[in-house]
């Protein structure tokens, strides 16, 4: 009971702080780099399948996309609470092909709700086709949108 308290307690703190997460992906969810006292927009439109926001559809994006299905560990298309709780709940077993091993390291741990937690935002920008789910068609349209670009 402590245990899920405390994995809890710090999930809230990691989602609600400005993580920063170096991935080569998108090193900060706090939002555009700053330059003095103004914010300085990556893009000026948000482009589909951009899901990093970097003004540019690459191999990143992809990345995110497969990291937020694989924290989609109740497979219902949105990342919620009961992802969390269900990331919780395995804390600290072992294996292959766990589906609570988001970042599919052998171990349920930590670092699995840290990147819950951190693709967390994006997850909504993830459905590109616009349907309300997450599936092979939208990581088909960000393959697309890369062979475009």
């Amino acid at each position: 009971m402590f245990r899920n308290t405390l994995v809890k307690s710090l999930l809230g703190i990691l989602a609600v702080s400005a993580l920063t997460f170096n991935t080569g992906c998108f090193t900060s969810l706090a939002g555009p780099a700053q330059s003095g006292s103004e914010f300085e927009p990556v893009a000026s439109k948000v482009v589909l399948g951009d899901l990093n926001l970097d003004g540019a559809i690459d191999a990143q994006d992809i990345q995110l996309f497969d990291w937020v299905v694989a924290c989609d560990v109740v497979s219902d298309s949105q990342l919620t609470q009961a992802d969390a709780d269900a990331i919780t709940a395995a804390y600290g077993q072992t294996g292959t092909g766990l589906r609570e091993d988001t970042n599919r390291d052998g171990a349920v741990t930590i670092s699995d709700l840290v990147l819950w937690a951190a693709v967390l935002e994006i997850s909504e920008r993830a459905d590109v086709d616009g349907n309300g789910t997450w599936n092979r068609a939208d990581r088909n349209k960000i393959m697309h949108n890369i062979s475009e670009s």
